[in-house]
């Protein structure tokens, strides 16, 4: 004989009855099929540690990515800036990744578009220094809207440097600007 489907219980809570069906087959299956899955995996990676857990292997891709940048530093070429800012094969190599990559958002020759005009000596970021234009480059200014260019390597932002740098000098050669006064900062 079936057994009756839909039997209330005889107690009841705030009038409240419940019924006596048994749990559906499905949701039995899901549940040991559960167990069985968390068994093996509970053994493999946290009692005999044969597996590499998430965390792990973050932790191990984070020092791999240090060890990278480490040796990235060590052998990057030490570049003499104030040079580069003079040099102008480095001013022309710095105006065409300019033109690929700043061009967007500074314009095509600077003037400014979404990004601040350059071409003159009045900075919002920074004073217009050639190691303050690396900084902004190399790091962005993220609540102004620039991302950070790193991805480009040390070698080619100090060229985008040197090039913006001169852009914002009276000869366009990296000489200061005689109005520039680098103690002081401009103002915000």
């Amino acid at each position: 004989m079936a057994p009756e489907k839909d039997r209330l219980k005889d107690h009841q809570f705030d009038g409240i009855q419940e019924y006596d069906n048994p749990i559906p087959l499905w949701l039995n299956l899901i549940f040991v099929g559960t167990v069985c899955f968390a068994l093996p995996y509970m053994l493999w990676y946290h009692v005999f540690d044969k597996g590499v857990l998430p965390v792990q292997a973050y932790e191990a891709e984070m020092a791999e990515v240090q060890k990278a940048r480490e040796a990235q530093a060590q052998q990057a070429p030490s570049l003499d800036v104030a040079a580069l800012a003079a040099d102008a094969a480095a001013r022309e190599a710095g105006a065409q990744i300019f033109a690929s990559t700043c061009a967007s958002c500074h314009g095509p020759t600077a003037e400014g578009l979404v990004g601040p005009n350059l071409r003159d000596h009045a900075w919002r970021n920074g004073d217009g220094s050639l190691a303050a234009i690396i900084n902004i480059v190399t790091n962005g200014v993220p609540a102004k809207g620039m991302p950070p260019w790193k991805m480009l390597g040390p070698e080619k932002i100090h060229q985008v440097a040197a090039f913006v740098y001169s852009l914002s000098t009276p000869n366009g050669d990296g000489s200061p600007h005689p109005d520039a006064h680098p103690e002081t900062p401009p103002a915000q």
